[in-house]
């Protein structure tokens, strides 16, 4: 029973620690995209500048494993 308490509080914090980074990158692009964009006199940089900014949390990790597994 303790072993089974163990490995369900491991398995809980990952799941907080996976949600949590998601949860910081997310708001982190946002609040960046909205001060950069949001400035922006254009309608057409505007545009551009939002789509630079909508990376998925997926496909930032995917790149981010991908240069981590170069370096190493």
């Amino acid at each position: 029973m303790k072993n089974m308490r163990v490995t369900l509080v491991c398995i809980c914090t990952l799941f907080l620690i996976a949600c949590t980074n998601q949860a910081v990158y997310d708001n982190v692009k946002e609040g960046v995209r909205d001060e950069e964009c949001h400035n922006l006199p254009s309608a057409p940089a505007y545009d551009e500048c939002i789509e630079r900014g909508s990376k998925s949390y997926g496909d930032y990790e995917r790149d981010r494993q991908e240069v981590l597994n170069k370096n190493n």
